[in-house]
C-alpha cells in the first residue's frame, strides 16, 4: 500500500510539474502576443500619420493644379483678347473687314 501511495504521489508531482511548464509556456506566448500587439498598434499609428501626410500632399497638389489651371485659363483669355485687338488693328490697316480678300487688296 505504501508503494502505491508513493507511486501515486510521484505521478501527481510529475503531472503538477507538467502543468507548471505548460503555464510557463502560455505566459511566454501571452507576453509575445502582447509585444506583437504593441508593435501592431505602433505601426498602425505610424501608417495613419503617413496616410494623413499623403492626403495633405494630395490636397495641396490638387489645389496647386486648380490654381495653375485658373491662371492658364485667364492667360488664354487674355491672349485671345490681345489677338482679337491685334487682328482688328490689322484688318483696319488693310482697309478690309476681314473677309478673306485682304491679301488681294495689298496687290499680291
Amino acid at each position: 500500500l505504501m508503494n502505491a501511495i508513493v507511486a501515486a504521489g510521484t505521478e501527481q508531482s510529475a503531472g503538477i510539474g507538467q502543468v507548471g511548464q505548460t503555464i510557463t509556456q502560455m505566459e511566454r506566448a501571452t507576453q509575445q502576443n502582447a509585444a506583437l500587439a504593441a508593435e501592431v498598434v505602433a505601426a498602425t499609428h505610424a501608417l495613419s500619420a503617413e496616410a494623413a501626410r499623403l492626403a495633405t500632399l494630395v490636397d495641396e497638389r490638387e489645389e496647386n493644379a486648380a490654381f495653375a489651371s485658373s491662371i492658364t485659363a485667364e492667360e488664354d483669355r487674355e491672349e485671345h483678347r490681345s489677338m482679337r485687338r491685334l487682328g482688328g488693328a490689322r484688318r483696319g490697316e488693310l482697309g478690309g473687314g476681314g473677309t478673306g480678300d485682304d491679301v488681294s487688296r495689298l496687290g499680291a
